[in-house]
């Protein structure tokens, strides 16, 4: 068996290890806001807000968003709204998939009939 020390007295601590550390001993979730609701028709709006994300290798990630984004539900489906740890330029998706990506949490369920939204469900809990 082999032990490793990750950080020693006087070294520098990478960001790297700071996001695996909180990965591995904290839960991701909403701070606050990222709410999804109704806007019009298909459309939704999901607040600004902040949240702590998981990426693929269990790595935290703070994701902060200062305004309202918007997303389009697809007719008669069942929607499921993510919240993305590092996807791109495409931090917010929304499918008709239940799977939860690997870099990802589900914000809210969305069911959408043929031309409006009938119910949103947030499903995120804070921190």
């Amino acid at each position: 068996m082999t032990f490793t020390k990750k950080v020693a007295a006087g070294q520098d601590i990478a960001s790297a290890d700071f996001r695996q550390y909180f990965g591995d001993f904290f839960s991701e979730g909403i701070k606050t806001g990222f709410t999804v609701s109704v806007e019009s028709g298909l459309s939704i709006n999901i607040a600004a807000g902040i949240a702590y994300v998981k990426d693929t290798n269990d790595g935290m990630y703070r994701i902060v968003s200062d305004s309202v984004e918007s997303l389009t539900a697809t007719a008669s489906s069942t929607n499921y709204v993510y919240l993305h740890s590092d996807n791109g330029s495409n931090w917010l998706t929304i499918s008709t998939s239940a799977t939860v990506p690997d870099d990802a949490m589900l914000l809210a369920t969305v069911v959408a009939g043929a031309s409006s939204i009938t119910s949103v469900t947030n499903v995120t809990s804070g921190l």
